[in-house]
C-alpha cells in the first residue's frame, strides 16, 4: 500500500513538473516573441498648388478623439506640444493594449489635431519596422532581424543619437545622412554646401522647385533642383527634386542631410535596429484589399 502511494505520488510530482517546465517555457516564449503592431494614418498637405499624400505619419492617441502623435525618427525624444510639463500620452496598438510613454514638455508648440512627436527613445533597444505599404509600426524585441531577407544599409549611431545611412549621388557620397520619418516626402535634404555638389551650376544659381513646409510649428519655404545623378540609399535610387535643408544647427552638428520616407514607402518596410544601431530594408507586400 505504501508503495503505490509513493508510486502515485513520484508520478504526480512529476507531472507537476513538467507543467511548471511548460508555464515556463511559455512565458518566457511569449516574452521573446512579443510584437506589437501599431497602425499609423497619413496626413496629407497642399503647397504651391500640389498636394502630397503621405506628409507625415500620425498615430492615434487613445481615448482622445482626432487627436494623434507624430511618427519621428529624426527626433531622438518623445514632444507633447502646448505643455509647461512633461506628460504621459497613451496609444492603442492592433490588438487593444494600450502603449503609455513619457513625453518631454514644449510649450511654445501649438496643437491642433497633432500634440506630440513620438521619437525613437520609445524604441529603446528595440527593433521598429515601418511597413509603409500596410501602414503599420512592429515593434520587437529584434529576435527576427537575422531570419528575414533583409538587406542592411551602411549605418551607424552618431554622436548626437540618430541612426546614419551611407547616401551615393555618382562620385558623391554621404555618410551622416539622418533616415528621418518625419521628412516624409523628401527622397533627400542637403546642407547647401553638399547640395551643391550634386546639382547642376545652373540650377545651383536659379533652384527651380520649391515647397513650403511646417517645421517644428514653422513655416518655411525650401529651394530645389534635380539631381545631376541619382539619389541612393541602398539599392534604392531616386531622380526626384533634392532640397537646401534648413534646419538650424545641421551642419555644425556634422549632418550632411536628411532622407525621408520617398524612396521606400511605395514599396518597402524600414528596419531600424535600435539594439545594434543598424537599418535595413526589405520589400512589402500589401496586405490592403482594392
Amino acid at each position: 500500500m505504501f508503495a503505490i502511494r509513493l508510486s502515485i505520488n513520484i508520478w504526480s510530482f512529476i507531472s507537476m513538473t513538467k507543467s511548471i517546465i511548460f508555464m515556463i517555457f511559455s512565458i518566457f516564449s511569449t516574452t521573446s516573441f512579443a510584437v506589437t503592431k501599431i497602425p499609423f494614418f497619413w496626413e496629407s498637405f497642399e503647397s504651391f498648388g500640389v498636394t502630397y499624400e503621405k506628409g507625415a505619419m500620425l498615430i492615434a492617441v487613445a481615448g482622445k478623439k482626432d487627436k494623434f502623435l507624430q511618427l519621428d525618427t529624426g527626433a531622438t525624444d518623445s514632444y507633447a506640444y502646448g505643455t509647461e510639463v512633461s506628460k504621459t500620452i497613451n496609444f492603442n496598438s492592433l490588438n487593444k493594449t494600450t502603449q503609455t510613454h513619457s513625453f518631454k514638455a514644449m510649450p511654445k508648440m501649438e496643437t491642433d489635431r497633432v500634440i506630440g512627436t513620438l521619437g525613437t527613445d520609445y524604441f529603446k533597444n528595440q527593433c521598429l519596422t515601418v511597413d509603409f505599404p500596410n501602414q503599420m509600426l512592429i515593434v520587437d524585441n529584434c529576435d527576427d532581424t537575422n531570419k528575414l531577407e533583409i538587406s542592411w544599409l551602411e549605418s551607424y549611431r552618431f554622436k548626437t543619437g540618430h541612426l546614419m545611412v551611407k547616401v551615393n549621388s555618382g562620385e558623391q557620397t554621404f555618410h551622416n545622412i539622418v533616415l528621418d520619418t518625419g521628412s516624409s516626402i523628401f527622397p533627400l535634404t542637403l546642407t547647401k554646401k553638399n547640395w551643391l555638389k550634386v546639382v547642376s551650376p545652373e540650377d545651383a544659381k536659379n533652384p527651380p522647385y520649391k515647397i513650403k513646409v511646417s517645421a517644428w510649428g514653422k513655416e518655411i519655404v525650401l529651394k530645389g533642383a534635380l539631381p545631376v545623378q541619382p539619389i541612393c540609399i541602398g539599392s534604392s535610387c531616386s531622380s526626384k527634386a533634392i532640397y537646401i535643408d534648413q534646419t538650424p544647427g545641421l551642419e555644425g552638428a556634422g549632418i550632411e542631410g536628411i532622407a525621408g520616407n520617398a524612396l521606400f514607402y511605395d514599396s518597402h518596410m524600414i528596419i531600424f535596429n535600435f539594439k545594434n544601431d543598424t537599418v535595413g530594408t526589405l520589400k512589402s507586400i500589401s496586405n490592403k484589399k482594392a
